[in-house]
């Protein structure tokens, strides 16, 4: 006897629970690989907020740092008039305006360690040993640069103004590594890639 032949809705309807399932897998899978990139992105946004945070406490230091050395640093002359006469004041720094600037870097530079904590929890490592150096051109003989010339202390602005420079696109490089930016998809591009391996490799056999 014949067995009637199985027509393509019967096969269909016999295998609908595979469709269905199928259909569930791809969902779920649809679904872990957004919440994936969402997650990704999300990080990402975050670290990025701690690295222009801490890039901005190191831009405020190098600010104040120009301040003091530039116009903190050295003799301070008022002037007066009594009865017509002038008169010129000098005033001499007595270790308070460089003990009022080391307070105030090492406040700031205490928030960075903060930062820089956070961040080696995220896998973002920053070399630690840029910022002593940097500290040291701020800070080091602060207490006697009333002493320096004018051409002394351009000159170390020069100097604290590099090494910030040098910290903060240390600390944008190692973000960047870490998080590296996507790259636009290219199908087309992908594929004549591959196929030129697959011919190069072919012309290799013969």
């Amino acid at each position: 006897m014949v067995k009637p032949e199985t027509g393509l809705l019967d096969t269909v309807a016999h295998n609908t629970w595979m469709f269905s399932l199928t259909s569930i897998v791809l969902v779920f899978v649809g679904w872990a690989v957004t919440y994936n990139n969402s997650v990704k992105l999300a990080t990402r946004s975050e670290s990025k907020s701690l690295v222009d945070s801490l890039c901005k406490l190191i831009h405020e230091i190098s600010d104040i740092s120009i301040e003091y050395w530039l116009n903190k640093s050295h003799k301070q002359k008022n002037i007066n008039r009594k009865n017509g006469i002038r008169q010129t004041v000098k005033h001499f720094d007595d270790g308070t305006q460089s003990r009022l600037f080391v307070m105030n870097v090492f406040a700031k530079m205490n928030q960075s360690v903060k930062y820089i904590e956070l961040l080696d929890g995220r896998g973002i490592h920053i070399d630690k040993s840029v910022f002593p150096l940097f500290l040291s051109k701020v800070t080091l003989d602060c207490e006697k640069s009333i002493s320096l010339s004018p051409q002394e202390r351009a000159a170390r602005v020069q100097e604290i103004l590099a090494y910030s420079q040098e910290s903060m696109n240390h600390i944008y490089t190692v973000f960047q590594n870490h998080h590296r930016p996507s790259k636009p998809l290219r199908p087309l591009y992908f594929m004549r890639q591959k196929w030129k391996e697959i011919e190069k490799w072919y012309d290799d056999l013969g």
